[in-house]
């Protein structure tokens, strides 16, 4: 039992995941100076970006990346009625398992 949590556990010097990430920085900052955009100008937008290409890299392991795409809101909070956002968590939950 304590075996199959260990190896759940993310590790970067596990397999090539420092050289994914690296591919993946390299290709946003090339998609980033062909827009002739600052790579380093809004840090979220990089982040979020390695993230997913990340998670698309390590779609069979979910819970260290997340989903590949994260859906939106259909509406603001306040705006969608409580069907709407039960059908949304429970989407949600089944992304993540």
């Amino acid at each position: 039992m304590a075996a199959a949590i260990k190896d759940k556990r993310f590790q970067w010097n596990k397999g090539d995941k420092i050289e994914n990430l690296i591919r993946c920085l390299a290709n946003f900052k090339a998609q980033m100076e062909y827009k002739n955009v600052d790579f380093n100008a809004d840090k979220v937008k990089q982040y979020e970006a390695v993230r997913e290409a990340m998670a698309r890299i390590y779609e069979e392991e979910p819970t260290f990346f997340g989903p590949p795409v994260i859906t939106p809101m259909p509406a603001p909070v306040d705006q969608v009625d409580e069907g709407e956002w039960l059908k949304f968590r429970e989407d949600r939950r089944s992304i993540r398992r």
